[in-house]
């Protein structure tokens, strides 16, 4: 099986950092348009197998096609492209997006690799995979609200962080990384870190994507 290790750097300055919750009071359907429940499962035609491409929330397309939990993705032109997280300065060859279905939310985040089987993750840098139909969703997760995720289960930190960068673009150069950071997407992240503070289920802040 393949590993990945979590780099926790970024959360604890965030974590140290003055930021309010804001969160809303549960982990409930937001009721937004691109639903994709039982009434998307009747009118999309079925799929065999996984899909080839995937598509975060903000509308960028990756290759696919591995069908494991974790996986390296293929870096399409409609992909964005690798930036460094500016902390350990990996070089641009060892940079590359993963898809993450390790927690309620499938998720695509970019960070450095070490070798075929061992990745960095910067919980900071990732972004929820969206769904039009549940065929979208790798592994048969389910397309719910716009968004490829187990039908139950409670939302981890890592999840409401994916969903707090929802409508953020990735940062396209190494000072756009810095400059968001201590802008909006570290605003985001704050409120995405004091929500979940001592909790096992996170609410969502009210600022953030629901799922």
């Amino acid at each position: 099986m393949r590993r990945y290790v979590a780099a926790v750097v970024v959360v604890l300055v965030l974590a140290a950092c003055k930021g309010n919750g804001g969160a809303s009071g549960d982990n409930q359907d937001s009721g937004t348009s691109g639903d994709g429940g039982d009434a998307a499962a009747a009118t999309c035609p079925a799929r065999a197998g996984p899909p080839e491409q995937i598509r975060d929330t903000l509308g960028n397309r990756f290759g696919y096609g591995c069908g494991e939990s974790f996986c390296r993705l293929t870096n399409l032109p409609e992909s964005p492209p690798l930036v460094s997280s500016c902390l350990g300065k990996p070089t641009t060859e060892d940079l590359g997006y993963v898809f993450l279905s390790t927690g309620r939310l499938s998720r695509i985040c970019e960070g450095p690799f070490s070798g075929m089987d061992s990745f960095t993750l910067d919980s900071a840098s990732c972004r929820p995979v969206a769904c039009d139909c549940p065929r979208d969703c790798p592994l048969g997760g389910a397309c719910r609200n716009g968004l490829c995720q187990r039908p139950f289960g409670a939302l981890d930190q890592e999840d409401v962080m994916a969903l707090c960068l929802a409508a953020v673009p990735w940062p396209a150069t190494c000072e756009d990384w810095v400059r968001t950071l201590l802008g909006e997407r570290g605003t985001l992240l704050r409120q995405a870190i004091a929500a979940c503070a001592g909790k096992a289920s996170c609410p969502v802040p009210a600022d953030c994507r629901q799922p």
